[in-house]
Formats: structure tokens, C-alpha cells, sequence
């Protein structure tokens, strides 16, 4: 059914239009909207960190400078008078009031005398005020040896002293509205010492700043997003009443910036160095919002119009290719139509007035084709001949030359074989010369001790005694034959299976234990050569299914790299091999005492061409070899360790399921 829809040209010409101009625009389109819309969305966080940022430093800058305001007057000589004195007086109410209105933050500043009465207040309305609990924390404060106290800046908790600044000192405008209420208060205490030289305190200096205005302060300066809440050590300090905040189900874009709320500036640092209460900074912590949709309000506009406009293109594409197909299709129905002549028989059929040439070219070749024909009739059955006779001819040579290519083929595998063959007897006949030879002696030794025997018969002097003794001599030689070529027999084995494993990739069930052992005895002529003791370690029964040809080159390279580079010929030596089993893995180490390696050179053992014994025929591609079997074709990892005149360690760590 769908490959009926490609039989018609002109459903055809309109699929491929459709497939491939309208929508890759549609998709292309759709990918620029979308990656301008992660743009934009990156760009107004940016913004909306910027922004948040900028508005906590000039907040933490007014806090700055509310603190250093309130240490310098502190230490005004008028307010610490008026706190000794204990009445009130007019140069402290006004400083006190000069305090307060540079320093909107404050919703009271108070001058409490040593025995806890209010001296002056700014606005006045805050004498009235209850103090019992800035007593309290007053009492807390600590006192060096010199009972001078310290100055604090902290955040209490109180209900009854916020709704007391609210009532009696706070003063709402178009920023301190009072929506966001909250029973914490940024508290501020200094001492007032009477003298530098008696270290007297008259009194302190106590400023109040209602955590709410430093909300309402903080959401004034910011511009089309909004201030969600302020917590202090993951305790929210004031938070925005859920009729106030982003609606839930709007998407939103939020960012979080920290404040420090106690740091003295530069100019006051060395005045209040002994004064301050603690070093620990309050840290305030901000969480700001922006709806996403109002945000990217003008960006869904210029989508909007692009997506208009897109729509628009791809309306004027369809109607063109429409009239275009049209175009193409029209002359094709006519240079159908004369074809049809053609074929039913008429070879002078009426010539159709066609606008475009290459058509117009189709019916005059059709036309010179159709006055030909008659004329190409025989030739063409004498054509037919001599290319079938060409073609027959081409046959039987392609037929030969496949059989020479089949036999030159068979003939390169048979080399082959019989090469790889040369090499696998050269490595067993060195092995296996020892016991050939011993059972050919004693063979030999054999032969000739039977003819003794017969000569001893045939001449009638075969004894009981000779022949016992002719028997236990037989019977040793046969021993001694049947022995050794029994051992080379294993020996041929062991070799045939290791050689099989390395030389080819295939995967099969093996007994891990027993193959180890089996590589091992293949090492044997190079192992000789050296004085090395090898111990294999590991579950006997342990069999599963991988590629064997793979561990035989693992532990290969690791024996002819230890024989190479870390053994010495006069010293004996040692080589352990381990393996350990969990439910999913196989972990198998490596290990020998020999030279080692330095710690500048264990980076790199595993590199391609790195080798310390270049000069004495190195290619440094032995461990590299080991590291990509281990994790390309056994999915595993390998580790090394080592320690200069101690050995080398490998580690390997295999999945039992590839």
C-alpha cells in the first residue's frame, strides 16, 4: 500500500516537497525557536542573578553603614553623657534623631542608661516602649576582666516588641508597608564608656531593625520580580504570604544570594576590634522570583510573529511547487500519449506543441528511433549473435579463471597452515627433545639387550637367573620409554591447546585454573633459562565461558615482561598468580619480586612505545597490548603496583558475564 503511493509521479513530486522542503523548514524552525528560547531563559537568569546580587550588596552596604553610624555615635562624648546622667537632653535627641533618618532601616534607635531606663529614644513614641526584652538580652552579653561588655549585633524573636515597633516606632510609607510581618528583629547593641582611662560603661546604645522593613527595603529595590523570603541558618526569618507570591502553577525562574548582616566596615574595623562580641558572621540568605511567563512576555511575541511568518512561507512553497508540478506534469501525459502510439504500431503519430525542450527532444529521438528500427532489425538479430557468442566466450573464461582463483586460494591456506604448523612443531620440538631423547636411548638400550637375550637362546645359554634379569631390565626400559614419551605427549597437547586459544578469537567454557597451569608449561623453555618458582592460586573447579587465547596473552606478556626486565639469571625468584571470585566479578593479580618499577615510570607503564629497555630490542607495546585486552575485550580494568627492588603487582578486575 505505501509503495503504491510512489507508482504515481505526481503523488510523488508532492511527498518529495513534503518530506523534503517543507519539513525540514518546519523542523529547522522549530529548533531556532526553541534554542532562542533557552537563550532567552539563560539571559533573564542572568539578569535576574545580577540583579538580586547588585540589590544584596547595596543592602548589606546599608547595613554597613547603619552599623558603622551607630558605633560612631555611640562614641559620641553628648549621648554617652546623656546615658550617665540619666535624663534626657536635647543634643543627644537630636543626634539620636539624626541617626534614625539616615538610616531608614531603623524603626527605633534607644538610649538605655546602666540601670535599664530609656534616656532618649528616636521617634520619641518609642520610650513608651517596652524594653524587658532588650534587658534580657543585655544580661546576656559577656564581660572581659575589665567589665568593659561588647558590642553585638544578633537576631531575637519576639512578638511583643515587633508589634511594639509597629505600633510606636515604625513609620509606613511607600516602602515599609507592612505586608510581610515578622516577629524577628535585627538587634543592635554598643556600650557606652564613659572614659577611655576608667573603662566606665554609662549605658548602650540599642538600634532596632524590624527583619520586615529589611524585607520591604530588599523587594523596594527590586524591579518586576519578587523577594520570596529571608532565612538565617535554614530558619525562615519573613516570608511572603502565599496571596503575595508567584502563583504555583506558573512557571518560574528563581536564584538565591547570601548576605553578611554583622560585617563592620573599613573605617571602624580597628575602633570596634575590642568590642566585637564574636567573629561569626550572620549569613542571610535571600530567595528571589520571576514569573517566567511575563519574563519572556516580548520573547513570545517574536516567536508568535515567527511562527506567522513561517507559516506563511511554507503556504507560498506549497502553492508553487503545485503550479510547478502542473508545469512538469502536463507535457509528461503528452509524451505519454505519443509512446502509446508508438508501441501500438504507429510510427508517424501527431506531433504535440510542447514548452519545454528536453521533452520536445524525447519525441524527436523517439521519431529518428522509429524510422530505425526497420533498418536496425537484422543487424541487431546479428548483434544478438555475436554477443551471445562474446558473453558464452567471457563465461567458460570467468568459469576458469574462478577455479585457478579456488585453487591458488586453497593452496594460500595450506601455506598458511603449514607455516603456523612450522612454527608450533619448532617450539614443541625444542620442549619435548629431552624425552624423545631419553626414550630413544632406551630404546636403543632395549634393542640391544634383546639381542643378547637371542643370542643367549640360540645358543643354549639363557639361564632362569639371566632371563629374571633380562625382564627387569626390559621391564625399567619400558618404564623409562613409556614414561617420557607420555610426558612429551602432554607436552604437545598443552602445547596444540595454548597455540589453538592464542591464535584465534573464539570463546569457549574452560577451566581457569587448569588453563593458567596449561600457559604456564607452554612458558616452560623461557621459564628454564631463569631460576623462578611459579605458584597458582585459585578455585580448582572454577570453570565459565570466555575467551582463553586472551588470558594466555595476559599472563604471557606478564612472564616474558618479568623474565625481560626484572629478573636476574643467578638469583632465584618467585611468581604468584591469584584469583578470587565474587558474584560478579573475577579478580586476578599478578605478582613477582623482582627489580620493579620507579614511581616516575608507574604513570606511564600502560603507555603505547614507552619502554626503559629500547637499546636491548624493547617496542614498549607489551603492556599497552595487556591494558586494551583487559578493558576493551575482557570489559575490565587493571591496575599496577609496585616498588623499586620489591616486585611489581597487576591487578585485574573481570566481569564473569561479557
Amino acid at each position: 500500500m505505501f509503495i503504491n503511493l510512489f507508482k504515481s509521479l505526481r503523488q510523488t513530486l508532492f511527498i518529495w516537497t513534503f518530506v523534503f522542503s517543507l519539513l525540514p523548514l518546519y523542523f529547522f524552525s522549530n529548533y531556532l525557536i526553541g534554542e532562542f528560547h533557552h537563550i532567552q531563559i539563560n539571559e533573564q537568569i542572568e539578569k535576574l542573578e545580577l540583579q538580586n546580587l547588585n540589590v544584596a550588596q547595596s543592602v548589606e552596604f546599608e547595613l554597613q553603614l547603619l552599623t558603622s553610624d551607630l558605633i560612631q555615635t555611640s562614641q559620641d562624648a553628648d549621648v554617652i553623657l546623656s546615658a550617665y546622667i540619666g535624663v534626657f537632653g536635647q543634643k543627644a535627641r537630636e543626634k539620636l534623631n539624626r541617626l534614625t533618618s539616615r538610616n531608614s532601616l531603623f524603626s527605633a534607635v534607644m538610649l538605655i542608661d546602666k540601670s535599664g531606663w530609656i534616656a532618649e529614644a528616636s521617634p520619641s513614641k518609642a520610650e513608651l516602649i517596652d524594653v524587658s526584652v532588650l534587658l534580657s538580652e543585655i544580661d546576656k552579653l559577656s564581660k572581659d576582666q575589665s567589665t568593659v561588655p561588647q558590642y553585638i549585633v544578633k537576631i531575637i524573636k519576639s512578638s511583643q516588641l515587633s508589634n511594639s515597633l509597629r505600633n510606636k516606632a515604625s513609620i509606613h510609607n511607600e516602602i515599609y508597608q507592612g505586608k510581610t510581618p515578622s516577629d524577628h528583629i535585627l538587634l543592635y547593641i554598643s556600650p557606652l564608656i564613659f572614659t577611655d582611662s576608667e573603662t566606665l560603661n554609662t549605658g548602650y546604645l540599642v538600634g532596632l531593625v524590624p527583619m520586615e522593613r529589611v524585607f520591604d527595603n530588599w523587594q523596594a529595590k527590586l524591579s518586576n520580580s519578587q523577594l520570596i523570603d529571608l532565612s538565617l541558618e535554614n530558619e525562615s526569618i519573613v516570608s511572603r504570604d502565599a496571596g503575595l507570591a508567584v502563583s504555583d502553577e506558573a512557571e518560574i525562574i528563581a536564584v538565591k544570594t547570601n548576605i553578611v548582616i554583622n560585617k563592620i566596615t573599613a573605617s571602624n574595623r580597628e575602633l570596634t576590634s575590642d568590642l566585637v562580641e564574636n567573629k561569626k558572621h550572620l549569613i542571610l540568605h535571600a530567595n528571589v522570583e520571576r514569573d517566567k511567563a511575563n519574563a519572556l512576555q516580548k520573547v513570545r511575541t517574536v516567536i508568535e510573529k515567527f511562527n506567522f511568518l513561517t507559516v506563511f512561507i511554507l503556504i507560498i512553497i506549497i502553492v508553487v511547487n503545485v503550479y510547478i508540478i502542473q508545469k512538469i506534469l502536463n507535457p509528461l501525459s503528452k509524451l505519454s500519449q505519443v509512446i502509446t502510439e508508438y508501441a501500438n504500431g504507429n510510427l508517424h503519430p501527431e506531433r504535440p506543441e510542447l514548452f519545454f525542450n528536453e521533452i520536445s527532444q524525447i519525441i524527436d529521438v523517439l521519431a529518428e528511433m522509429a524510422k530505425r528500427i526497420q533498418l536496425n532489425n537484422k543487424e541487431l538479430e546479428q548483434r544478438v549473435k555475436q554477443r551471445t557468442y562474446d558473453l558464452q566466450r567471457a563465461y567458460n573464461d570467468l568459469t576458469t579463471t574462478n577455479e585457478q582463483l579456488k585453487a591458488m586460494q586453497k593452496q594460500l591456506v595450506e601455506s598458511e597452515k603449514m607455516s603456523q604448523l612450522g612454527q608450533l612443531v619448532a617450539g614443541v620440538a625444542h620442549e619435548i627433545n629431552t624425552p624423545i631423547g631419553i626414550a630413544v636411548t632406551a630404546a636403543t638400550a632395549l634393542m640391544d639387550k634383546i639381542d643378547l637375550l637371542e643370542n643367549d637362546f640360540s645358543q643354549g645359554k639363557l639361564t632362569k637367573s639371566r632371563m629374571e634379569t633380562s625382564l627387569k631390565y626390559h621391564k625399567q626400559c619400558s618404564d623409562l620409554i613409556y614414561n617420557n614419551l607420555n610426558r612429551a605427549a602432554t607436552l604437545i597437547q598443552t602445547f596444540k591447546e595454548v597455540s589453538v586459544d592464542q591464535s584465534s578469537e573464539s570463546r569457549r567454557v574452560f577451566n581457569l585454573y587448569d588453563y593458567l597451569h596449561e600457559v604456564i608449561a607452554s612458558l616452560l623453555p623461557e621459564l628454564r633459562s631463569y631460576q623462578v618458582q611459579v605458584t597458582i592460586e585459585g578455585d580448582q573447579s572454577f570453570e565459565f565461558d570466555n575467551f582463553p587465547g586472551t588470558f594466555g596473552q595476559l599472563l604471557t606478556n606478564f612472564v616474558i615482561n618479568s623474565l625481560r626486565h626484572g629478573f636476574d639469571k643467578n638469583i632465584q625468584h618467585s611468581i604468584v598468580i591469584k584469583f578470587t571470585l565474587d558474584e560478579e566479578f573475577i579478580y586476578l593479580t599478578y605478582q613477582d619480586d623482582g627489580l620493579g618499577v620507579s614511581e616516575e615510570v608507574l604513570p606511564r607503564i600502560f603507555d603505547p612505545f614507552y619502554t626503559t629497555q629500547r637499546n636491548k630490542g624493547g617496542t614498549g607495546l607489551g603492556l599497552n597490548i595487556v591494558y586494551n585486552l583487559v578493558t576493551q575485550r575482557l570489559n575490565g580494568s587493571i591496575t599496577c603496583t609496585s616498588v623499586v627492588n620489591e616486585g611489581i603487582k597487576f591487578s585485574i578486575k573481570i566481569p564473569q558475564v561479557i
